[in-house]
């Protein structure tokens, strides 16, 4: 038995290097202990069970309510809970398993991918393998997921699928047996079913497309002569068919979810302004590959090794077995580049700005929506140039491997995110920045989340004040260094509404408005919190001091006017009990009421009216005609 064991680690010694080095890299990511993350739009999911029951509707039961289109993460976080529950793994170390999963299912993907380009008769070696896969593993885009914000998103996982599904694509539409054909086309059924995680961010499903059809394409122009059109376009129908049946269940539903926030920008109706953002996010050329300009001298090595991958991709010349399709997908490599950088400098910007702005391009303003296929299109390319004569440029891909290693080297050095982040300055770490994306959440919101959690009662829980320093939606609480989507939600069975999440309301900034207004003139919140079905109200005195500043004579006010009533005070906040006169059941008949011409931003006005019935039923402009119609129905 011993021998047979030294000969399977003598002959997958690289293999085995390559996991236990994924596992290094893993175990170096892993949080210190108590600590979660939370930065920017994304926040580390910990309480699987209050998520996973969240993700089983379509409607966000969440916040002021809203169309969820999320649930296709439920396939994603459902395994997480699993391992996490059986092994009790607390929320810091569940900060292993993300890149774990991560990092060895995208080494995998690609190895086995490469497998779908092989013709009769073709042997890849295995090491060369390896070393691409690795490639495709560690590189400054991946680097870039786990340094920044995004390592711990759902719809990141497409990064894994994306060798498999292209793979898989041009063996389907390549091959002339109708057995292999088959079950190609079933292992493409498993890989779409799987990519419905990320079509949670339906945006990732529009370039998954657009890529994929452009893909088809250009193998139906390059296909081989034994294939006849005919043929070609009854794969077309089964291929597609295959798809839909696996993904329409996330993808229907949002359709029209898409299409009604793209009528929102253009009607001014939005916190964002579309064409304002696709400019934004349309990366320069030097910046499309995510090197991190604060670490210099390592950058250049990165850039050094992506002008490698440059030149490999196009001045290394296939056989013609293998061009082909190496022209293919340098032709998806250069507009999948022209997607993220949206043409500025080689288009003038009303151009940009005619051929994005529709429903479809326009859902991939940011850059992630896109870059994420490039590793994938550089290393493949690399493949196809090289793979028929490995030994020739065997030193090239070691060295192109050893370059990705150094420009991604806190990988191998451990303290991402506790050394080495998007969030910190020079000097700064975890410990002593004004804000990190890993923090200890205080024990006073567990304790919070204790007594609230035995009231039953089906209400929302209100945040105030208004505290925004950066971006709509954000919270920032420096005194526990978060500064990004509130990580607090997660512990109260009840949904939580900030006053920085105010898109529900269109452009009116209630909350601000709040902030400003005179003590007397601001009472109006009160039944306001009754009509967003919230009894309860935390006031957080962990923001910025000028947010407390500016709103606490307000509360003061409330209090003593026994408005609302104290249940409890600490460091990081207050927590109020709304008067009953205030609070709406979640279901009750009305006594009165009221529709009007006024837009939501008057609301503050009509219920501050002395003749204000707190049980009415206001129906605002947008609504006026179906009311109308309502009341003259016999």
């Amino acid at each position: 038995m011993s021998k047979k064991i030294r000969s399977f680690v003598e002959n997958n010694i690289l293999i085995i290097s390559s996991m236990l080095l994924i596992i290094w890299v893993s175990y170096g990511i892993t949080f210190p202990n108590g600590y979660t993350f939370s930065g920017g739009d994304t926040v580390q999911i910990f309480n699987f069970q209050r998520i996973l029951k969240d993700y089983t509707y379509t409607w966000n039961p969440s916040g002021e309510g809203s169309f969820l289109e999320y649930f296709g993460y439920y396939l994603y976080y459902f395994p997480f809970y699993l391992v996490s529950s059986i092994f009790h793994i607390s929320p810091s170390s569940q900060s292993f398993l993300y890149p774990l999963v991560f990092l060895t299912l995208s080494f995998w993907s690609f190895f086995f991918g490469l497998d779908f380009y092989k013709k009769n008769g073709d042997r890849i070696n295995k090491n060369y393998k390896i070393i691409l896969s690795l490639i495709y593993t560690f590189n400054s885009y991946t680097f870039y997921n786990f340094y920044y914000t995004w390592g711990f998103s759902p719809f990141l996982f497409l990064y894994v699928l994306i060798p498999v599904i292209f793979g898989a694509t041009y063996k389907f539409f390549s091959s002339t047996e109708k057995f292999e054909r088959n079950r190609t086309l079933a292992i493409l059924g498993v890989f779409f079913f799987l990519s419905n995680i990320s079509n949670g961010n339906l945006p990732f499903f529009v370039s998954l497309n657009i890529l994929l059809l452009l893909f088809i394409i250009l193998v139906f122009v390059y296909r081989d002569k034994n294939i006849g059109t005919g043929d070609f376009i009854k794969n077309i129908f089964l291929y597609y068919i295959t798809y839909f049946f696996c993904i329409f269940w996330s993808v229907l539903p949002q359709i029209l979810e898409m299409f009604r926030k793209i009528a929102i920008f253009n009607s001014g109706g939005s916190v964002f302004d579309l064409r304002q953002w696709l400019f934004w996010q349309a990366v320069g050329l030097e910046d499309v590959f995510f090197i991190n300009n604060s670490i210099t001298t390592f950058s250049l090595l990165g850039y050094f090794s992506i002008a490698i991958s440059i030149f490999m991709c196009f001045f290394i010349f296939s056989d013609d077995k293998k061009l082909k399709v190496k022209i293919i997908y340098q032709t998806l490599l250069v507009s999948c580049i022209f997607l993220a950088n949206k043409g500025i400098g080689v288009i003038s910007s009303d151009l940009t700005w005619k051929i994005f702005n529709n429903p479809i391009l326009s859902s991939l303003r940011s850059y992630d929506k896109t870059l994420i296929f490039l590793p994938f299109f550089f290393t493949i390319i690399i493949f196809l140039g090289t793979v028929m004569d490995s030994n020739k440029y065997k030193h090239a891909l070691i060295m192109l491997l050893f370059l990705n290693f150094l420009s991604t080297y806190p990988f191998f050095l451990g303290g991402l995110q506790k050394r080495y982040s998007a969030g910190f300055k020079a000097g700064e770490n975890y410990l002593n920045a004004k804000y990190s994306y890993i923090h200890r959440i205080p024990e006073r919101y567990f304790n919070l989340a204790d007594n609230l959690n035995e009231r039953r009662l089906d209400s929302k829980v209100f945040g105030l004040p208004y505290s925004k320093i950066n971006s709509f939606g954000w919270v920032n609480y420096p005194k526990w260094k978060v500064v990004g989507v509130d990580p607090t939600f997660q512990l109260l069975n009840n949904p939580i509404i900030q006053m920085n999440s105010f898109s529900a309301f269109g452009t009116w900034n209630y909350g601000e408005f709040w902030n400003e207004q005179e003590v007397t003139k601001s009472v109006w919140i009160l039944p306001f919190s009754g009509y967003i079905n919230s009894n309860y109200i935390i006031y957080h005195k962990d923001v910025e001091q000028k947010f407390i500043q500016q709103t606490q004579d307000k509360i003061s006010f409330y209090e003593n006017a026994g408005l609302i009533s104290k249940i409890e005070e600490n460091s990081f906040f207050n927590l109020y009990k709304v008067h009953n006169n205030y609070y709406l059941p979640h279901f009750y008949t009305p006594q009165t009421i009221i529709t009007t011409t006024k837009d939501i931003d008057r609301l503050p006005e009509i219920v501050s009216r002395e003749n204000y019935n707190i049980r009415s039923a206001i129906y605002l402009n947008q609504q006026e005609d179906a009311i109308k119609t309502v009341n003259s129905t016999p």
